[in-house]
């Protein structure tokens, strides 16, 4: 169940919970009208299903409360309002507690709250066969690597083995490798996931012009930096990460950071409304 701010986090979690089959809650307001909608995976419509032109080009301008202006603010365009808020909220907990009791809910559809004139109504969301977010990760392979600990030459070592020589293991997030400045020339290592750089950060110290950055999404062996660990180069703990040879593929899980993420949840989970314990 999500209450997020911004297209690009609603994304990036559709497509995840729809690459492990999760359903997943999701919760939106604007002034005083909200939307609380439900995503069922593998079948029903999902999240990218539901976006429009106009939704990319938001999500390129990557808009979020905090970038709201002060003329926003007075025209009462704020990010969230207690009362919208409280309403959409108690409808996605209604229907979370609906799918932990196994009472049908409405996936792929929309409870849709105007409070401008107090008015609701239910929206069906065509599915998009074609729709990227709908990759699943099957058989998902739990191994004995951390984030923290685990170096990019041993997972490209474990892929190898499974796959073959010219296996590459594949991120889940672009990774910022370095910016190189095309007025004085210089370049610099930088390893972080480009979701955490800021547009200060591309600014050269040397001539002040705004440098390129160096991406990459996938390791392949030829890298320079082979010795860091997942965590150095952005990877999160706990993720879910691909080795690709061609067409064949593993996923597999970094399962020594379960404990450090889940903590209490360890034990005791609840899983599609059924109570079980990890061992």
């Amino acid at each position: 169940m999500a209450g997020l701010d911004n297209r690009e986090a609603r994304l990036h979690i559709n497509r995840f919970c729809w690459k492990v089959n999760t359903i997943w809650i999701d919760g939106a307001i604007e002034a005083i009208n909200g939307v609380a909608r439900v995503f069922i995976p593998p079948y029903s419509a999902c999240y990218e299903c539901t976006m429009n032109d106009n939704d990319w080009k938001e999500l390129q301008s990557r808009r979020s409360c905090n970038l709201l202006t002060g003329e926003e603010m007075e025209l009462g365009k704020v990010p969230t309002t207690p009362t919208i808020s409280s309403i959409i909220a108690g409808v996605q907990c209604q229907e979370m507690l609906k799918i932990l009791h196994g009472i049908d809910t409405c996936g792929g559809a929309g409870f849709v709250f105007n409070g401008m004139f107090l008015d609701s109504y239910i929206v069906n969301y065509p599915r998009k066969e074609d729709c990227l977010s709908h990759e699943v990760f099957d058989n998902i392979i739990e191994v004995n690597m951390g984030a923290k600990v685990t170096e990019l030459r041993e997972v490209l070592s474990f892929i190898k083995e499974k796959l073959g020589a010219e296996a590459v293991l594949e991120l889940n997030n672009d990774i910022l490798t370095g910016f190189q400045c095309r007025g004085c020339g210089k370049t610099e290592r930088i390893l972080k996931s480009l979701g955490k750089a800021t547009l200060e950060e591309s600014l050269c110290p040397d001539c002040n012009t705004y440098r390129t950055p160096e991406l990459t999404h996938t390791i392949d062996g030829s890298e320079d930096f082979l010795e860091k660990t997942l965590f150095d180069i952005g990877v999160p703990l706990f993720d879910i990460l691909t080795g690709r040879l061609g067409l064949n593929q593993i996923f597999f899980e970094l399962s020594l950071d379960r404990h450090e993420v889940l903590g209490p949840l360890l034990q005791e989970n609840l899983c599609n409304g059924v109570k079980y314990v990890r061992k």
